[in-house]
């Protein structure tokens, strides 16, 4: 167990809420001095109950305190090892609503991902006088990037025809033949003749 990433954790925890030290102090019913004391590299770790109180107030779990795992929550946990993401970026991933969930699935199985993935990482480090890029999925794809604006334009309209044509993929193998669409229209005409019959017969009735 390192001391020192419950340190760091901590701090990052009530830091990323716009806390003070004064703050955490008294949400732990604690002084200040004993806050600084957790706070020093390779200090004692507080008692279990204080890091129990830490966990619950910023809402993560006592193993991410202590270093045992790398994401806020357990539910993220695995988000993190399949991805290598972030906290933060796992956890966007966990509060995307089931729609946008669907949308990055049909983007992350499309078979030219890697080929986006590797120019958007050429893209965002063209700014280098010179850089050898390693493609992180496939190290054997290897490229120089040399710096320049026409350079970073070429890779930029590289990178989004590369995306433009994913999309459209999946588009295509989503959209409804034209045979659906037409069944689909003539169901929709239909329920439509149907709803105008019904309110007809109901003001006749009415009449009567």
């Amino acid at each position: 167990m390192n001391k020192s990433i419950f340190s760091t954790r901590f701090k990052k925890c009530y830091q990323d809420k716009g806390w003070t030290q004064d703050r955490v102090a008294m949400e732990l019913n604690v002084s200040v001095d004993t806050i600084k004391k957790y706070l020093r590299s390779g200090a004692k770790l507080p008692p279990l109950d204080t890091t129990k109180k830490i966990a619950k107030i910023f809402n993560v779990d006592v193993a991410y305190l202590l270093g045992e795992q790398d994401c806020k929550k357990h539910q993220e946990q695995t988000i993190c090892d399949v991805t290598s993401l972030d906290t933060d970026a796992s956890e966007i991933l966990v509060n995307l609503n089931e729609l946008l969930v669907s949308v990055l699935n049909d983007l992350l199985k499309h078979p030219r991902i890697e080929t986006l993935l590797f120019y958007i990482l050429k893209y965002v480090n063209s700014h280098n006088k010179e850089i050898t890029i390693t493609n992180p999925i496939n190290p054997k794809d290897k490229e120089t990037i040399y710096s320049g604006r026409k350079h970073r334009e070429i890779l930029k309209f590289s990178t989004t025809d590369v995306f433009g044509q994913i999309i459209d993929d999946i588009y295509e193998e989503k959209r409804p033949s034209a045979e659906k669409a037409m069944l689909y229209h003539i169901q929709k005409e239909l329920l439509l003749e149907i709803q105008k019959d019904k309110k007809s017969f109901n003001i006749q009735k009415e009449e009567k």
